[in-house]
């Protein structure tokens, strides 16, 4: 369509602005809803390098797809297959002060756990937050949906700041963090239905013997900004 054509309104942009204008990296996790190829092209105006984390199997689509965009400079993708030694790249972007974008709905049999989503289990990566743990970043969950056509809306809820004292405690500690991502992704699900590409079985068959053991979080409203 050409950037011209596209539209964007812009809630809580200033929320991760601020930190990339003093020179720090932020951590930005999106998720397979909506339209987050636009919301990287649309975040390179901020004048920081984007660098999109794909898994390392999906590269070479991305890069093909991705082929104008990327000899344009508009951002980078950073492949990853779980291996910590592919951690050094995106540590290395934060500590430039770069933006890292990451999708956190899905769970490729790393680390993750189980919290309530739309009323059932399903398994969440802590990757993006254990990242953020050892980087020091502030990671930011965000979201961009299609209004209509050429008209996108994005919007950021505020900086959480996961403390290095979970990579001693355990996955678990970040529960909490994951459950309300979890919650803010179910509610732009049931927004945005058409927008949520959920495209293999989600959900957990396990039984559980109780949701107690479960963490659910209430979703909240992304901070407000002018467009």
């Amino acid at each position: 369509m050409g950037r011209a054509k596209i539209e964007c309104t812009h809630e809580g942009e200033f929320l991760f602005k601020d930190y990339l204008d003093r020179g720090r990296g932020v951590i930005l996790l999106g998720a397979h809803v909506g339209s987050w190829e636009i919301g990287g092209h649309l975040l390179g105006r901020l004048g920081k390098p984007v660098n999109v984390v794909v898994l390392e199997k999906d590269e070479a689509r991305l890069r093909q797809l991705f082929d104008r965009a990327l000899a344009a400079k508009m951002f980078n993708l950073i492949a990853t297959d779980g291996h910590p030694l592919r951690s050094i790249p995106i540590a290395a972007a934060l500590r430039r002060g770069e933006i890292i974008c990451l999708l956190g709905d899905r769970s490729f049999g790393g680390a993750d756990v189980r919290v309530l989503f739309l009323g059932s289990p399903a398994r969440f990566p802590v990757g993006p937050y254990l990242l953020a743990a050892v980087s020091g970043a502030p990671i930011f969950q965000t979201f961009v949906v299609r209004k209509k056509l050429g008209h996108y809306r994005f919007f950021s809820f505020p900086a959480k700041f996961i403390p290095r004292e979970i990579l001693r405690t355990g996955t678990e500690a970040v529960q909490p963090h994951v459950a309300e991502y979890a919650a803010r992704l179910a509610d732009a699900a049931r927004k945005y239905p058409f927008q949520w590409f959920n495209i293999y079985p989600f959900w957990d068959e396990t039984p559980v013997a109780g949701k107690t053991e479960l963490v659910s979080a209430t979703a909240t409203a992304p901070a407000k900004s002018t467009p």
